[in-house]
């Protein structure tokens, strides 16, 4: 790359003052990938490693760590062969190597044709989104969901609780309640310390990330609570989910309620990845995903 009569592309830390900018390129992508959703962007990354640029009309970040530069794009590029070339010379311009990551599989495929032979794609399974249909996780129809209709028809007919839609005048409860919810699973709540003071500073800041969640009241108490964010005009990104687990059913109805009366416009919603953990392994695919979003990773292997 040395030598290419490249712009110098200039990239900037992220603010609460480019939320307006980074959401309407997000949603001009139509993407189904959770990654680029502002509460994954934004609370659970450095911001102070990582930042942003619009670049040929496109909505790259940029992460430099160890050597290597990391590119995540939002869509793919009108003239792939000399975007990617302004990626390397920025690498190259860092000192760094080049990785492009958060691929869909369409951008991947379409990198493996337009550049035969010089990349080397992998993913991660652990890191796969799980993407059901919203309607399929209201009606809970048919024999394959027949336990989780159950667990439903038991907990609404055992308990007399009320579904209401997060609030300015709730938040605080919701606080308190997912506290509760560390220590009701014993052991050293210090491992659940990082997501609680992430969700924390999601409440902090709810209103001005057009959020949308819900709670379930039980004997006037909040004992369950969901929330997300819309990530495309089909798809909402459900971010967090807590339910005490000692009460049967519960989840099941945050879940379906969740899904009946805040969100039921969308078509799907990505519940996001299992990280590799078993247990949640399981229980993602317990509600039977329609897709699976598989997030490719792009190393050049051709100078």
């Amino acid at each position: 790359m040395k030598g290419l009569n490249v712009i110098k592309m200039e990239f900037k830390k992220i603010t609460f003052d480019d939320f307006e900018l980074i959401n309407r390129y997000t949603k001009l992508a139509n993407t189904r990938n959770c990654e680029f959703s502002m509460v994954n962007i934004y609370f659970w990354n450095d911001t102070s490693k990582l930042e942003y640029a619009v670049i040929d009309e496109v909505l790259v970040y940029r992460l430099i760590e160890n050597g290597t530069a990391f590119y995540s794009i939002t869509e793919f590029p009108d003239n792939p062969k000399e975007f990617f070339e302004k990626l390397e010379a920025d690498a190259e311009e860092n000192s760094a190597g080049m990785v492009i990551n958060n691929l869909s599989e369409e951008m991947m495929l379409r990198m493996e044709h337009d550049m035969a032979g010089q990349l080397r794609f992998w993913y991660d399974r652990d890191y796969s989104d799980y993407i059901y249909e919203v309607q399929d996780l209201i009606n809970l129809s048919g024999s394959k969901y027949h336990g989780k209709k159950n667990h439903l028809n038991k907990f609404m007919n055992t308990y007399q609780f009320r579904y209401e839609e997060i609030t300015a005048g709730n938040i605080e409860e919701c606080r308190k309640m997912k506290n509760e919810w560390a220590l009701r699973k014993g052991g050293d709540i210090s491992g659940y310390r990082e997501e609680l003071d992430v969700i924390d500073n999601v409440f902090d800041n709810y209103d001005r990330l057009n959020l949308i969640g819900g709670l379930i009241r039980i004997d006037g108490e909040v004992s369950a609570f969901t929330l997300g964010e819309a990530i495309s005009g089909d798809t909402f990104v459900t971010h967090f989910e807590k339910a005490y687990e000692d009460i049967p059913g519960l989840y099941q109805a945050i879940n379906q309620q969740f899904a009946a009366r805040s969100i039921y416009g969308f078509k799907y919603v990505n519940r996001e990845d299992d990280i590799g953990i078993m247990g949640i392994r399981n229980a993602k695919l317990s509600y039977k995903p329609v897709m699976m979003f598989n997030k490719y990773n792009a190393e050049k292997t051709v100078k």
